[in-house]
């Protein structure tokens, strides 16, 4: 950690926060769930959110409302995202999850990925904290 603040754009760095101390957190263990969604479901129900991982498309950077299904533009990378509950819309059982880009994004930084239909449960891991 440097003696003076270095810019960082428009912001300053602080000298006194220690990054690796103030953010270091610890796990129990960690694990992938099986690609099981009630296994999922009861994941999140007893122990919190989970990890996932998807491939995603041009088109989820438009995404506003509704459940998320890939309908078009090419593979943009893997993604991940926090899978925080689940749901149904329109008959559509749903993952409710948070992603990293902003509150500007999607449905306030929030998305609704088609359970079964996105691959997401292909790639879902947990962490128990220590």
């Amino acid at each position: 950690i440097q003696d003076q603040p270095a810019a960082v754009g428009a912001h300053q760095m602080e000298t006194s926060y220690s990054l690796y101390i103030r953010d270091l957190h610890r796990a129990k263990s960690f694990g992938r769930l099986p690609a099981i969604p009630q296994n999922i479901k009861q994941e999140i129900f007893t122990n919190g959110p989970v990890i996932g991982m998807l491939s995603i498309y041009e088109d989820i950077r438009v995404y506003k409302a509704g459940v998320y299904v890939h309908q078009t533009g090419s593979f943009q990378g893997i993604h991940t995202l926090k899978i925080i509950g689940w749901g149904v819309e329109s008959g559509q059982d749903y993952w409710l999850a948070v992603n990293s880009w902003n509150e500007e994004w999607g449905d306030h930084g929030m998305i609704k990925l088609a359970v079964g239909r996105t691959g997401i449960e292909n790639s879902v891991y947990y962490v128990e904290p220590a």
